[in-house]
């Protein structure tokens, strides 16, 4: 009885040895699989990291992007007006020009029609001494507003 009591003593050490052996390729690989799993979770988390980062960053970008669009905006509506009251102020000086072209053929007709005969004079010379006075100031006053005009012109473009 002895003897069978040793041999199934043997028998589960056997086979306690070949399991234990068994098992242990698996326990090793287990811990491969583990380590590899550890580093590949530090390696998303820094990789995170450097993404919130990034993140964080194009937001700044983006927000100083819409902080100079909004003043970009600010400087298109105040261009606008200042092209819209210029317009005005030129077509203003356009009307002044052309008044001015008016009176100037006016005052230009009236000098045409009045010459004097060279013995006698038809018109009395203060009269029209202030005559040929007030048509220098009208052309002045014509070649100012052409000036205006043209600088007016030119802001525009």
């Amino acid at each position: 009885m002895a003897k069978i009591f040793i041999g199934i003593a043997l028998v589960l050490t056997l086979f306690t040895a070949v399991l234990g052996f068994l098992t242990k390729g698996k326990i090793e690989g287990l811990k491969e699989e583990r380590k590899d799993a550890v580093t590949a979770k530090n390696k998303a988390e820094g990789n995170l990291q450097v993404a919130k980062t990034e993140l964080k960053k194009a937001q700044e970008d983006v927000t100083a992007a819409k902080t100079a669009v909004e003043e970009k905006d600010k400087e298109v509506t105040s261009k606008t007006a200042q092209i819209d009251t210029l317009t005005k102020q030129l077509a203003d000086a356009k009307t002044a020009s052309d008044d001015k072209d008016t009176k100037i053929a006016d005052l230009t007709a009236k000098l045409a029609g009045a010459k004097p005969e060279p013995t006698v004079p038809t018109v009395d010379p203060a009269v029209l001494a202030e005559t040929q006075k007030r048509a220098e100031k009208a052309e002045a006053e014509l070649a100012e507003a052409k000036k205006l005009e043209q600088t007016m012109n030119r802001k525009v473009k």
